[in-house]
């Protein structure tokens, strides 16, 4: 939404729990996971709008719906089944087990990476984008993760002629 003024923008996201609606207004990050783009909006205005990595679908997908920050820390290491990797800046979703975080071992963000190189469910983020996300999250922040259809392009228009080469 608009508020009038050249090069502002006020961020505002409606959404149903219980099938009543409740407003996002000015502080939340959004998970694009269809688009691979995790956007950070404090107080009305753009912190970070980044690439990402979300996770393999048909492995560990990254979970959709409306989460909050409540916890953050730095210098950890993650351990699962198959990875024992340390990152600097890690932002809780879901536990200890989802959460947005740096991926110093990845070089590949956004596009279609992570359908055969995705994540185990978190949300990978570039350090630099990551380290400004943690210094500027509070606990409590909505976190609205989703995928949404893509929209189909649309062919070039062709009038089935041919043009004409002057010489």
């Amino acid at each position: 939404m608009s508020s009038g003024c050249a090069g502002e923008l006020t961020p505002e996201i409606v959404c149903l729990r219980n099938d009543e609606p409740f407003d996002i207004k000015d502080t939340y990050i959004e998970v694009d996971i269809t688009n691979q783009k995790m956007t950070f909006y404090k107080d009305g205005d753009l912190v970070v709008s980044t690439d990402i990595v979300t996770g393999l679908p048909d492995g560990h997908p990254t979970i959709t719906g409306l989460y909050y920050t409540y916890y953050k820390t730095t210098d950890i290491w993650l351990d699962g089944p198959d990875y024992h990797v340390f990152v600097k800046y890690w932002v809780s979703v879901v536990g200890d087990i989802i959460g947005l975080h740096d991926a110093s071992w990845r070089s590949n963000f956004g596009g279609d990476y992570y359908l055969y190189a995705g994540s185990h469910g978190c949300v990978n983020t570039p350090e630099e984008a990551m380290k400004t996300i943690y210094d500027n999250v509070t606990d409590g922040i909505p976190i609205l993760s989703y995928h949404h259809e893509k929209p189909v392009p649309e062919e070039p228009e062709t009038a089935g002629e041919t043009q004409a080469i002057l010489e």
